[in-house]
């Protein structure tokens, strides 16, 4: 075949293209943190149980101790699945954005609606204007909540958290099922 009769892809379809691996790639990453989530929650809390069978505690404080150190062992497990749900929420952001025009419409609403309780007709009217304002502003969040992922999600010190905490969990799943087996040797 000549390679002149050959069309190249432009430089659209190319972005395109490596935009459809990466968010391919992203997705799996997000299945891959979420099923490590789970596996090592519930390997911890199988092996928190075994414990509890096969050793079981003596007095209150004991217990206390016990459900502690098993909170504790499921932090990397809820921050993972938490870290997971945020980066789901940013997926879909585009979504749930509004434009400029629909916010502007929405504060030139809230205005009027102000303007109007300003001007009340008795206390009543003052008390009933008020919850339908603070009504309408509760209403008016999702101008402004998409933005609240994004700048929990992406924050380093989140990102540094989930990374710690998948290592942690990597590092629990053995460790549960080492201690699993040790329970049922002795």
């Amino acid at each position: 075949m000549d390679p002149s009769l050959i069309v190249r892809p432009s430089r659209f379809e190319r972005a395109a293209a490596a935009l459809h691996r990466v968010l391919w790639i992203a997705a799996s990453v997000l299945r891959g943190l979420a099923i490590l989530a789970l596996v090592a929650a519930v390997t911890v809390t199988v092996a928190g149980f075994a414990w509890l069978i096969d050793v079981p505690p003596r007095d209150g404080s004991e217990w206390g101790a016990r459900i502690v150190i098993l909170a504790a062992l499921l932090v990397p497990s809820a921050l993972l699945l938490l870290f997971v749900a945020g980066l789901r929420d940013l997926q879909h952001l585009p979504e749930r954005t509004l434009l400029p025009a629909d916010v502007s419409a929405r504060a030139r609403d809230l205005r009027d609606r102000a303007r109007r309780v300003s001007q009340p007709k008795g206390v009543l009217g003052a008390i009933v204007g008020l919850l339908l304002l603070g009504r309408e502003v509760l209403k008016s969040r999702d101008a402004l909540s998409p933005f609240g992922v994004v700048a929990i999600v992406l924050r380093p010190a989140m990102l540094l958290a989930a990374l710690f905490a998948a290592l942690g969990a990597v590092l629990e799943i053995p460790a549960a099922l080492v201690f699993l087996v040790i329970l049922a040797v002795t």
